[in-house]
């Protein structure tokens, strides 16, 4: 219900409220012509769809209700307008781990084909800003995973600490919301806490993907791990407090 929540609010906000870039002065990035929702950012606004369909996948198993399958369809254009590849890789991973596990191949690849061809023949009212193969976030990103790297072999054992990043940013004449700035969950936790902490938290999440035995806990922690190699979303709050409470209501 909240996922599909906010999947309603980021379309009536795609249609009344497309463009970010008069908030650029405090800090948000200028998307346009995208599904940010409340979150104000696509990429973790796509991610939470992408759980929301898993969730929606995994009740229409039990029983096929029209609000379920309402919610997934909202919840599916919702994620398509957030242009958001990382959000895509992520719902592509999820599709083949239930294909994976459920051995459904015929429905698994076309859904998947479906997808694609959604993927592509997507209009794209923000023209070059929309486009699959942009330059310059690739670009960025790129950099940034440089410049972690570079970071972490400056400190390999312990890291900079937790809180200790937003110190080593460079100055900017306009504000940010990037807070830490790493665009890798892994890379996050190699600067911070260093070989020590990378070991301890792929301990973590090899247990949790330990605790899955449904394909609910495992597709959502698949999709979040691939998403969060480009977005630091295995540390957003709003993801984190979803995968808790999906462990905690596993049957061990």
């Amino acid at each position: 219900f909240l996922g599909s929540g906010l999947a309603v609010t980021g379309l009536l906000q795609f249609f009344l409220y497309p463009d970010l870039r008069n908030l650029m002065y405090v800090g948000w990035d200028p998307h346009y012509y995208r599904v940010f929702s409340t979150l104000f950012d696509p990429n973790f606004a796509g991610i939470l769809f992408v759980l929301t369909l898993i969730v929606g996948a995994t009740f229409l198993q039990q029983k096929r209700e029209i609000g379920v399958i309402g919610g997934m369809g909202v919840s599916l254009t919702a994620l398509l307008l957030t242009y958001s590849r990382s959000s895509y890789l992520a719902f592509l991973a999820a599709i083949v781990m239930w294909i994976i596990l459920h051995k459904k191949w015929k429905i698994g690849l076309v859904g998947l084909l479906l997808f694609l061809v959604a993927i592509v023949y997507l209009p794209r009212p923000g023209r070059e800003a929309l486009s699959l193969d942009r330059f310059d976030s690739t670009v960025s990103r790129l950099n940034n995973w440089s410049e972690s790297v570079q970071r972490i072999a400056q400190k390999p054992i312990l890291g900079y600490g937790f809180n200790a990043l937003p110190f080593l940013q460079v100055d900017s004449s306009l504000p940010s919301k990037a807070g830490a700035g790493i665009d890798n969950s892994f890379l996050f936790v190699g600067v911070t806490t260093g070989f020590v902490g990378l070991i301890a938290y792929g301990w973590l999440l090899w247990s949790m993907m330990r605790m899955g035995k449904h394909w609910l806990i495992l597709a959502s922690l698949v999709a979040v791990i691939v998403h969060s190699l480009f977005v630091n979303s295995l540390f957003y709050p709003w993801v984190v407090l979803w995968l808790w409470i999906l462990l905690a209501s596993v049957d061990t």
